[in-house]
């Protein structure tokens, strides 16, 4: 049986790294101080992976989806051990460095803002998972996964990941937006399905030096708002006429390592600028309907994975 990680596009090779990786195993949850604990299922003929120890409707659950239906953002954290984060962690620098090559996925999120030393303001490399074999079958995916089934249904399905990379001292901020304001952009895709969830998982500690996420809880329920791009051409953009409801709503989330922020397609959201001597590496897996995600892809939409270009980008800026 191959073990995970075992092939890498281009030949690349992890070693004894994807042991780890390969063994999904017991893990358990806090949210809010909800604690909930989740056992691997032996039985490969279930239709998950995991089980809930107390059931999918046990009061803990409730609480959580409560809090996401409420806030539109829910912080869970030790989604993975420390072990385990450091092998992502590990693989992640690897992408960085291009000794994994994801050229044609890997562009400059920042691009609106002129770089220094010739280096990415904000590093976004898109569909990790279609350079490591087996990735998917990890226990962030598969975590991941799992949750957002139970948070939204069993037709939730991976749609696609990334990686977003703040290196130490970078002055970009990046403006705050709703996520579905990037998936409408080209007027092609509306939705009549709004279940959709990402996972922002850090694989260092988020701190509010090196540029941790901050959300604007409730804002969901303000409908979908409109966005500019933040310079003509560039693939960045930023919400209008939401200024008072900001100011009104934001909090940071400062995040240990291994924790994850959940939340849907609509809420808020904004990162500031890296002023510290510590990079910041976030690893994000979104999920949506079967449906929706078909749908999508109909449309011609796939979040870049057949090229930079399916996103809209007409300035694209690589270093």
């Amino acid at each position: 049986m191959k073990t995970l990680f075992s092939k890498i596009r281009r030949r690349q090779s992890f070693n004894k790294q994807s042991i780890y990786l390969n063994n999904l195993k017991n893990f358990s949850i806090n949210a809010n101080n909800i604690n909930i604990d989740f056992i691997k299922l032996t039985n490969e003929n279930k239709e998950d992976n995991f089980y809930i120890k107390n059931a999918p409707n046990s009061e803990a659950i409730k609480q959580m989806k409560t809090i996401l239906e409420n806030d539109g953002i829910l912080q869970i954290d030790n989604l993975l051990d420390e072990q385990t984060t450091e092998v992502y962690a590990s693989l992640y620098s690897k992408f960085l460095s291009k000794e994994i090559n994801a050229e044609s996925h890997r562009h400059d999120l920042g691009s609106f803002k002129e770089s220094k030393d010739n280096k990415e303001n904000v590093c976004q490399i898109m569909w990790p998972s279609l350079y490591i074999n087996s990735l998917l079958e990890g226990p962030l995916h598969q975590r991941t996964k799992y949750l957002s089934k139970v948070f939204f249904g069993k037709d939730m399905e991976f749609d696609f990941d990334m990686l977003i990379y703040k290196s130490a001292h970078s002055s970009t901020e990046f403006p705050w937006h709703q996520d579905e304001g990037y998936w409408t952009k080209s007027g092609k895709i509306q939705f009549t399905d709004l279940r959709g969830l990402s996972f922002w998982v850090a694989l260092n500690d988020a701190t509010l030096e090196n540029g941790c996420m901050w959300y604007a809880p409730g804002t969901h329920k303000h409908g979908l708002f409109k966005h500019k791009e933040v310079k003509e051409g560039h693939h960045t953009i930023v919400v209008q006429d939401a200024d008072d409801l900001i100011n009104n709503t934001k909090k940071p989330y400062q995040i240990k390592k291994g924790s994850v922020l959940v939340s849907n397609g609509r809420v808020l959201h904004y990162s500031g600028p890296n002023i510290s001597d510590n990079e910041r590496k976030a690893f994000i897996i979104n999920y949506r309907p079967i449906e929706v995600i078909n749908y999508m892809r109909q449309n011609g939409f796939d979040h870049g994975k057949s090229g930079l270009h399916n996103l809209g980008i007409d300035n694209i800026k690589k270093l």
